[in-house]
């Protein structure tokens, strides 16, 4: 594989961008995620309906983030609290 784009936290629990490419991707979740909120706010003119569409793609696009770092990750199952001395 090649360089991980996310590596275990050396603090704590779960996982954070380890090159540009991970950075990148983060970015483009927030991008994606507020764009969504947006969207739903100009195209759904009824409230609960326009929460609801926000909320479904919003976890859609969770999932693929999610998906992304366990591809491009580096033992991203080890989700354990870290105290920064093991490995």
């Amino acid at each position: 594989m090649a360089k991980p784009w996310f590596k275990p936290k050396t603090f704590g629990i779960g996982i954070s961008p380890a090159s540009w490419e991970g950075w990148a991707s983060l970015a483009g979740l927030v991008v994606l995620m507020v764009g969504e909120r947006a969207g739903a706010r100009l195209w759904i003119a009824d409230g609960t309906w326009r929460a609801g569409v926000s909320l479904a793609a919003n976890l859609v696009t969770l999932a693929g983030f999610f998906v992304l770092c366990t591809l491009k990750g580096e033992r991203v199952w080890d989700w354990r609290w870290r105290w920064g001395d093991d490995d």
